[in-house]
């Protein structure tokens, strides 16, 4: 979807490229190294923005949205990987061998 729009918008697509590839490849060593899964699109969207950056003619406003949207999202990924897991795991309980179970009538 990125590469796409970076064609179709006449962006920098070889440039971004060979900056998200070793990125990605970074970023998943540190996700082996610390064991938890971690968002891909966040290197790549960050990649994509700083190689394009001088391509995007942001009004005022927009960029403080931006800047807002992102310490927003940031916030919200930290909170996030520091919660507890709140479920709860029930494992059900053996039948006890060597009891017979009620016989029917029939």
């Amino acid at each position: 979807m990125f590469l796409v729009a970076l064609f179709r918008f006449d962006l920098r697509p070889k440039r971004t490229v060979n900056v998200v590839v070793p990125v990605l490849l970074a970023y998943m060593f540190l996700v082996t190294l610390i064991g938890k899964p971690l968002p891909a699109l966040v290197p790549i969207g960050t990649c994509v923005l700083l190689v394009n950056w001088k391509e995007f003619k942001l009004t005022k406003d927009e960029r403080m949205a931006t800047v807002g949207v992102t310490v927003l999202g940031l916030a919200l990924f930290t909170w996030g990987m520091f919660q507890k897991p709140t479920d709860k795991i029930i494992v059900p309980s053996r039948p006890e061998t060597g009891r017979e179970s009620p016989k029917s009538p029939s």
